[in-house]
């Protein structure tokens, strides 16, 4: 998660953590780097966003690297204690951000990556119950290869059985292959009549 930080929204955060209300910007510079490692402990102890490193940095403005090791509801809390000017998701984020559908997204991630970039934090979950189900639930292409087809259902089985859900097409296969069996249980009763007729007539 890329968090894109202002100097004047961390000194007011630095301040009510710090209970240091009356402490001028001035002041606060002089340990502002112990003030801001405090802060991201606190912020990675409550609500498991845990700072990487700085991306970049123009003026008060800098972009800061965090993962989001927490649920995502705890995360997204995290984001907006926060209070970043904006916030861009990037694809290891999935993992905590929608666990549920984290193989779909991640597929799609290059055509919906767009959609999370330069968002509040506010608008994180809205962005993920709108873009998300979109992909998670349309049609998959049609395999174009055997060994293709065999992966595409691996990884079907295994995102059943991470979710602890049954394949809901197993009822169906498995009355199938009933139907199949009487089929041709059938099919060898009425071959078996017909040689026995066959063995008498032919005598």
């Amino acid at each position: 998660m890329i968090a894109t930080l202002s100097e004047n929204r961390l000194r007011d955060l630095i301040r009510s953590l710090e209970n240091l209300p009356n402490y001028t910007d001035d002041e606060l510079l002089v340990k502002f780097d112990k003030y801001c490692k405090k802060l991201f402990s606190y912020v990675h102890r409550d609500f498991g966003i845990r700072f990487v490193g700085m991306v970049s940095i123009a003026g008060t403005i800098g972009a800061a690297r965090f993962t989001l090791e927490g649920d995502r509801e705890r995360a997204i809390q995290g984001l907006i204690y926060l209070n970043p000017v904006s916030i861009t998701a990037e694809v290891e984020d999935l993992g905590c951000l929608v666990p549920n559908t984290v193989m779909c997204a991640r597929a799609a991630w290059p055509e919906i990556a767009g959609q999370f970039e330069r968002i509040s934090p506010g608008e994180l979950f809205d962005t993920i119950e709108r873009v998300i189900p979109e992909v998670a639930f349309r049609p998959a292409p049609p395999a174009t290869s055997e060994t293709e087809a065999l992966m595409s259902e691996l990884n079907f089985q295994d995102w059943l059985a991470q979710n602890g859900l049954v394949d809901p097409s197993l009822k169906s296969r498995a009355v199938e292959q009933f139907r199949e069996k009487e089929i041709a249980e059938q099919q060898a009763a009425e071959d078996r009549h017909k040689q026995k007729w066959y063995n008498q007539f032919s005598r």
